[in-house]
C-alpha cells in the first residue's frame, strides 16, 4: 500500500508542476510584445520646430543709425535649417514706421537648444525702438 500511495503523490506532483509550466507559458505569452515594436512605441516622439527670437540690444549710433541686435533659440526637439525674422521700427508711441526681414538661418543647422545671432539696422531718423517677431522656420 505505501508504495501505492507514494506513486500516486508522485504522479499528482508531476502533473502540477506541468500544469503549473503549461500555464505560465500560455499566460506571459500573449502579453509579451515583439521587441522591435515595443522600442519604437516607446521611443517614437513627435517631431516638434519650435524657435524664440529676442532683441538683446537696441541703440542709436553716432552716425544716427539705429542697431538691432538678437538672437533666435531652436526651443523645439529637431534641428532647424531656415528661420526668418521681422525686426519693427517704431516711434514712442509704438506705431511701426518701418519694418525689414532676415533670414537668420538659409540652410543652416540649429540644432534645438543652440541660438544663433542676428543684426539689423535702419537710417529712419523717426525710430527710437525696436522689436522683433518670429515669422518662420523649418
Amino acid at each position: 500500500m505505501p508504495d501505492r500511495l507514494l506513486s500516486g503523490l508522485i504522479v499528482v506532483a508531476a502533473t502540477i508542476i506541468i500544469g503549473t509550466l503549461v500555464y505560465r507559458v500560455n499566460t506571459t505569452g500573449d502579453t509579451v510584445r515583439p521587441a522591435s515594436s515595443a522600442t519604437v512605441d516607446e521611443k517614437e516622439e513627435a517631431r516638434s520646430t519650435q524657435m524664440k527670437a529676442r532683441l538683446t540690444s537696441c541703440r542709436r549710433e553716432d552716425s544716427g543709425r539705429i542697431i538691432a541686435e538678437g538672437h533666435v533659440t531652436n526651443i523645439g526637439n529637431t534641428d532647424l535649417r531656415f528661420a526668418v525674422v521681422r525686426v519693427l521700427w517704431q516711434k514712442r508711441t509704438d506705431q511701426t514706421i518701418e519694418d525689414s526681414e532676415l533670414y537668420v538661418l538659409n540652410d543652416e543647422v540649429l540644432p534645438p537648444g543652440e541660438s544663433k545671432a542676428f543684426i539689423s539696422s535702419t537710417d529712419s531718423m523717426s525710430a527710437v525702438r525696436c522689436n522683433v517677431q518670429s515669422l518662420d522656420w523649418w
